[in-house]
């Protein structure tokens, strides 16, 4: 089975300005969406960060974490300095890290700052959790994995074969 129910422990902070809250997404993988509301300013952004890091430290087999900043109203540099950090911790290498319902103004503080293509901002209603997923190949029938669209080779019998972005397969 692809998904673990069980990959984060239950993870909620409310501290000063700000809350946040984990939970378990995705039907077939393991995603974690990390919903904060409020203003991050510049004595929560230790907090925030922490409790992230804390999160994903304690969590095993994580594939994507989603950040939803709808509720973010302000993000001071600290903040950011905070989230940016959390990509480069090493626990986090191979997760793919989205951030969904990012308003004008947030987005105007990672540009500012320069971090705006550090980051990979997604529409939260074009979000689809198809990859990566496990297919059997047309030739041999036997199971591979692809982490996303792309040409690929079995790994057992090494026929090519195409998957597009809504996980089809064809010809190559």
């Amino acid at each position: 089975m692809l998904f673990n129910n069980n990959i984060i422990k239950d993870f909620n902070l409310a501290h000063e300005n700000i809350q946040i809250k984990a939970e378990e997404k995705g039907d077939n993988i393991n995603e974690v969406l990390i919903k904060i509301e409020g203003d991050i300013e510049t004595l929560d952004s230790h907090t925030l960060g922490q409790s992230i890091i804390d999160t994903i430290k304690s969590s095993t087999g994580i594939q994507r974490l989603i950040f939803d900043l709808s509720k973010v109203n302000y993000l001071c540099s600290s903040g950011v300095g905070a989230i940016i950090h959390i990509l480069t911790i090493p626990e986090c290498k191979g997760i793919e890290i989205f951030f969904i319902n990012i308003n004008d103004k947030l987005r105007s503080v990672f540009k500012v700052l320069g971090f705006a293509d550090l980051i990979k901002v997604q529409d939260s209603n074009s979000f689809k959790t198809i990859f990566p997923f496990k297919l059997l190949c047309p030739d041999c029938q036997k199971e591979n994995t692809c982490p996303k669209e792309g040409t690929y080779r079995c790994v057992h019998c090494n026929r090519s074969y195409i998957v597009d972005n809504k996980g089809r397969v064809s010809e190559s």
